[in-house]
């Protein structure tokens, strides 16, 4: 819609440069043009949250899932074989008081769609956007997790509790594991300070089969407006292209990792897991997010029907396929208009 400065007629920007972010190139590139940046690595999100406490008194080693991440095992099979030892009656009655699981159900969905390298929206050859909810990637994974609902490794959400009852449950020690994103352990997150237990944080399992860990990623990235004229464009992006010199570490370096000590002290999630989401072949930015009206209707529509008991997951994806074809042609429409430019 002609809001955004592009960024790729500056010369003052080099975008071969190590130190911008591939992914966030890739996600704001339209023809020839480019309409936002980022410096240095992105930030880690979406993963397998674990308390280290409860897979010992599982009779598991509480290293387990960075062995099993590290060896290449670490699958959906070898998840759902995990959540069968963690979800237990601790005292006879017949009835479950430790969960495998327990995440808020959007979460489950968009770590475990990730982890297929794939997402609900996809970009063709020619820089369309198009609905990628039918693919197999997406309807397996939806299926995964409602599989892991019904087999009674989720905990449910308690009758009368709030929308965040997962936070209270896994800090409690209700569930051994959570899906959601590392920054929810740091210090001033849900369990950096909240927990005595110790938590871990890997990558979501890969599907049995596939060769790569993925996960996703969402960063805030820098546009310059178009409402400035050439010169001053020009200006700010010189003086953006010294200030992220001086931010970002030098050429090869793993200062980034730094700052994740300071707020999260399991070496391993630091130097194990997190480079997974330094690697644009492991990771990619959510397309959703350039789809004008997709971000209001994600949710009611798909996201928050987890674990889908009224209607299967198929059976909802044909149901908003209209709306959100509809949605998609007019993103492609702008996309086109700018090309034809």
């Amino acid at each position: 819609k002609g809001m955004f400065y592009d960024l790729a007629t500056l010369d003052e920007l080099d975008f071969s440069e190590e130190k911008w972010n591939d992914s966030v190139r890739e996600l704001m590139t339209v023809g020839d043009s480019i309409y936002g940046m980022k410096a240095g690595a992105s930030k880690p999100r979406g993963g397998v949250i674990f308390n280290k406490r409860l897979f010992e008194e599982a009779g598991l080693d509480p290293e387990l899932p960075y062995d099993l991440q590290a060896a290449g095992e670490w699958t959906w099979s070898k998840f759902e074989e995990l959540c069968k030892t963690l979800t237990r009656d601790t005292d006879g009655d017949g009835q479950t008081d430790v969960y495998a699981t327990v995440s808020q159900g959007a979460a489950t969905i968009q770590c475990l769609v990730a982890s297929t390298g794939s997402g609900f929206v996809e970009k063709d050859e020619n820089g369309r956007f198009y609905n990628n909810l039918e693919s197999k990637e997406v309807t397996e994974a939806l299926n995964f997790a409602v599989d892991l609902y019904k087999k009674g490794y989720e905990m449910p959400q308690p009758k009368d509790s709030q929308w965040d009852y997962f936070i209270p449950a896994f800090q409690g020690g209700k569930a051994a594991m959570q899906f959601n994103e590392l920054e929810n352990c740091k210090p001033t997150g849900y369990y950096g300070d909240s927990m005595e237990d110790e938590i871990g944080f890997v990558m979501p399992p890969k599907p049995d089969g596939t060769e790569n860990y993925h996960s996703y990623l969402c960063d805030d990235i820098v546009v310059i407006p178009s409402c400035y004229d050439e010169e001053t464009a020009a200006d700010i992006a010189y003086a953006y292209n010294i200030y992220t010199e001086i931010l970002i570490p030098e050429e090869g370096g793993e200062g980034w990792k730094d700052s994740y000590y300071v707020r999260f002290d399991d070496e391993r999630a630091v130097e194990e897991t997190l480079p997974y989401f330094a690697d644009v072949t492991n990771t990619k930015q959510l397309r959703e997010s350039l789809v004008y009206g997709l971000g209001d209707v994600m949710g009611p529509d798909l996201l928050w029907l987890y674990p889908f008991k009224e209607v299967a997951p198929e059976a909802q994806i044909r149901e908003i396929a209209e709306k959100w074809e509809a949605l998609l042609e007019e993103a492609n429409r702008g996309r086109e208009d700018k090309d034809a430019e």
